[in-house]
């Protein structure tokens, strides 16, 4: 790969590899690049600023990309994701408080996230 690519690292310090679908199978790569971080809106930042290319999650760039400030590239290889999914136990007498948060991931944040 030929290009100055934005790297995220994880909090138990492995650098996540950019995966891509090719006629239905995940293809995996390790890009080279010497700007890593932590941080997603500082990866984001940093590509709005020409520092390279970046590889995160679309809500985290649904802004830059409605303004035109990004673009998006390989999009015919990007791998699908719907979503988050959340699992629990249900029960006959859930609290009021786990409701309400059940209540805001339904309403709030997939909106929000995803739509």
């Amino acid at each position: 790969m030929q290009h100055r690519c934005i790297r995220q690292r994880f909090a138990n310090g492995r650098v996540y590899r950019w995966e891509f679908e090719d006629e239905g199978r995940v293809v995996t790569i390790e890009p080279h690049g010497m700007l890593v971080s932590n941080s997603l809106p500082a990866i984001v930042a940093a590509t709005v600023r020409g520092a390279g290319i970046c590889y995160v999650p679309m809500h985290h760039v649904a802004a830059q990309l409605a303004s035109g400030q990004l673009v998006r590239l390989l999009e015919d290889y990007s791998l699908t994701f719907d979503g988050p999914c959340f699992y629990y136990l249900p029960s006959r007498h859930p609290t009021r408080a786990f409701t309400a948060f059940v209540d805001h991931l339904r309403n709030t944040c997939a909106s929000q996230l995803w739509s």
